[in-house]
């Protein structure tokens, strides 16, 4: 548990950070660039994060609890897929969403360096290289904001934002690639260990792209039944809090997978690992959703301007899935890293499922944006208190 937490102090420092570093600048790019620019922007971030995980099939997933052997084979496979994948879906977000050619290639290496470093994420976790994660995380934020800041000044536009983006992501995956050691050499495979392997990614890719149009729900639902004025407000505030509470699943996620990893090799319980992030996790939980309802109205709406009037609703409509996805969030790989890739596929079709129902439901009755974020934000913590849940039986059974 020491090694875990140092391995989460150099994670946490890095992403608190590069955080702090958008936090702060936040309010001044809001300015800059206006609700509506606020909006197209996460739009696109959230469709090259959806696009992610097709681009790697999902194996990056397998190397934690890959053989020595099979690393090596898994690594190259799944970057030949990235840069084909981007280049193909890149082609298709141009025609698609006619954005130009500058946001076009911005898209591709936002795309591919958000799917290439969920590929060095997991070398780095299997190899418990949390430093070089750490310095990921900071230049992730820095490289956004040095990006964003400039070019708002000089060209206001939607551009500027997706620039920055790309730019963020690119920075944290030549970080962690290069402080990658020499992988091992492949070995040799069967041909049935290879249909293995990728039987076992088919799930997980399912399972990583419901679960990414799951995680943009709320802002997909609002571009479908609202403004891109409303879109652009919530996205702010997202920036501004969901963005920060993710810190602790950013920090930890990786600390508590390769736990759970090392455990399942080993032949012992992950179960006691699971209770005692959860006795940490639970109470910070508690703590955050009471701050974030009694955070008095008009803060942000001070912060930000008036064009931002809403903003506070927003936050407080939040709060209950962010309090969930605290403590579900650093536990978000457990099921995969107990070999239950079935039980991952199936709650993420599931919740999938319950919230694209409780979109249409509420945009179909004419809910306002802020009531359509507060319905789906309980539903969302709903869903994740039935993942904790299910990782908890797992590890119990596996006892």
């Amino acid at each position: 548990m020491r090694g875990d937490l140092s391995g989460a102090s150099w994670i946490t420092f890095g992403t608190l950070f590069g955080q702090a570093v958008v936090f702060f600048a936040t309010p001044t790019l809001a300015s800059m660039y206006g609700p509506d620019a606020f909006g197209a922007a996460a739009i696109f971030l959230a469709v090259a994060s959806v696009i992610a995980p097709l681009l790697t099939f999902r194996l990056e997933l397998l190397l934690p609890t890959a053989g020595d052997g099979e690393v090596r084979w898994i690594n190259r496979r799944a970057n030949v897929l990235v840069i084909t994948g981007a280049t193909i879906f890149s082609v298709l977000y141009y025609f698609v969403f006619s954005p130009g050619w500058v946001a076009s290639v911005a898209f591709w290496f936002a795309a591919s360096s958000i799917a290439a470093g969920f590929i060095t994420t997991q070398l780095l976790v299997r190899l418990r290289g949390f430093k070089a994660l750490g310095v990921g995380k900071t230049a992730n934020g820095v490289g956004q904001v040095g990006v964003q800041v400039p070019i708002g000044l000089n060209y206001p536009s939607f551009k500027g934002m997706e620039v920055g983006f790309a730019f963020g992501y690119v920075a944290a995956w030549a970080i962690q690639r290069f402080s990658l050691r020499a992988i091992s050499s492949a070995a040799t495979m069967t041909r049935s260990r290879k249909q293995a392997i990728f039987r076992a990614a088919l799930k997980l890719t399912i399972a990583g792209l419901v679960n990414g149009l799951s995680v943009w729900g709320i802002l997909f639902a609002l571009t479908m039944f609202h403004s891109s004025n409303d879109v652009g407000i919530f996205s702010v505030v997202q920036r501004l809090v969901v963005t920060p509470a993710g810190l602790l699943t950013a920090s930890l996620l990786p600390v508590v997978t390769g736990g759970i990893a090392v455990a399942v090799r080993s032949g012992s319980s992950p179960l006691l690992t699971i209770r005692r992030w959860l006795i940490w996790l639970a109470p910070a939980a508690v703590l955050v959703l009471l701050v974030l309802l009694l955070v008095p109205g008009g803060f942000l709406v001070a912060i930000l301007g008036p064009e931002y009037s809403g903003a506070d609703e927003y936050l407080r409509a939040l709060a209950p899935m962010i309090a969930a996805q605290m403590i579900a969030g650093p536990l978000g790989q457990a099921l995969v890293a107990m070999g239950g890739t079935t039980a991952q596929l199936i709650w993420d079709i599931v919740r999938f499922g319950v919230l694209v129902l409780t979109a249409l439901v509420t945009g179909y009755l004419g809910a306002d944006p802020v009531t359509m974020t507060a319905v789906m934000s309980a539903v969302y913590a709903l869903c994740y208190a039935s993942f904790v849940c299910t990782a908890y039986c797992m590890a119990r059974v596996r006892k």
